[in-house]
């Protein structure tokens, strides 16, 4: 897979994420709704109060759970694809990138770099 692929993937992913972070807020909102309407009607409704009530209770954790859920996912999707678009790489002790080629140390500060880099993330091999 091409790393524009790649992004478009994660891009991709993160808008369904967000759509299921909205959804778990709807299924929230109408558990609410059922089950203050339990409260309000339950002299009248007797024993459907407490089914409409559990319904209510139900569609809360489920809502929440799966926007708690959805929301931790976009996020790390969000670093993936914040690290993807960094395609040069820095420093670890200075923070200034180094430029393309063949280091062991950086050339700014003589800090040993982890590993030589032969050219900028991102680039394809050939």
């Amino acid at each position: 897979m091409s790393e524009e692929a790649k992004v478009a993937y994660i891009q991709e992913s993160i808008k369904e994420a967000r759509s299921r972070v909205i959804a778990g807020g709807i299924s929230l909102v109408c558990g609410a709704v059922f089950l203050v309407f339990a409260a309000i009607a339950f002299s009248s409704l007797g024993a459907a109060a407490w089914v409409l009530g559990g319904i209510g209770v139900f569609l809360i954790v489920f809502g929440l759970s799966l926007s708690l859920y959805y929301a931790n996912e976009r996020s790390i999707l969000q670093l993936q694809l914040k690290m993807r678009a960094t395609k040069t790489p820095a420093c670890r002790n200075c923070g200034k990138p180094i430029p393309q080629g063949k280091y062991t140390l950086c050339p700014f500060c003589g800090s040993a770099l982890v590993q030589p880099l032969t050219q900028n993330i991102g680039e394809n091999q050939e």
